[in-house]
């Protein structure tokens, strides 16, 4: 009679669906109205463009491959990255409390595809860690003399040490994983700018 949703009705959904369920709103349960989205770049011609959306509406039949963005500033001038990009690929920024949740999700659904899923951020040791241990099929990477000659030891966290014994040095990034390990230097993914790169199997 007062109008609200029954005590039994799940109110761990949208503010919208509460509104129909009831005059209440309960905000300390309903959903994020993030939790679903997810922040993509979509280049045309050589432009790109910012597009929030949720990841359930996606034809993921229609996506080559995913490539996941570490850094925002990155992620939002991807024209300053000499990176190949196929056209029906999917550029996701990896999120922070905002999308971290969607792209969790989305991501999830995506490794059962067992297409290509690449990673682009910090060539530091929580970089090359992310790429190896969430699934990551591909990094992107600078030539191997570019890496050596513009590593820098400023862009090494010492915090991030006790990652280098788990990164994989068996495969083609051996010898950037051993610059690390040896002389701890790193590039940051900003440094790439107009560098031409390339997608290294993880």
């Amino acid at each position: 009679q007062l109008g609200f949703a029954p005590f039994e009705t799940d109110q761990a959904v949208s503010s919208l669906q509460q509104a129909e369920q009831g005059a209440a709103e309960t905000k300390s349960v309903r959903e994020n109205p993030r939790a679903h989205r997810i922040l993509t770049a979509q280049k045309s011609r050589q432009s790109w463009t910012i597009i929030d959306c949720d990841y359930r509406a996606l034809e993921l039949d229609n996506i080559s491959e995913i490539i996941v963005v570490e850094n925002l500033d990155c992620f939002y001038a991807m024209e300053n990255f000499a990176l190949d990009i196929a056209t029906d690929s999917l550029v996701v920024y990896r999120g922070d409390s905002a999308y971290s949740t969607g792209r969790k999700a989305l991501l999830q659904q995506w490794r059962h595809t067992g297409k290509p899923l690449r990673y682009f951020g910090d060539l530091d040791a929580k970089g090359f860690h992310i790429a190896q241990s969430e699934g990551f099929t591909h990094i992107a990477v600078p030539a191997y003399e570019w890496f050596k000659a513009n590593a820098n030891s400023s862009a090494f966290n010492p915090a991030q040490a006790n990652l280098l014994a788990s990164l994989n040095s068996q495969n083609a990034l051996s010898p950037y994983h051993q610059l690390l390990k040896n002389q701890h230097r790193a590039i940051l993914q900003q440094w790439l700018q107009n560098t031409p790169l390339q997608w290294c199997e993880t």
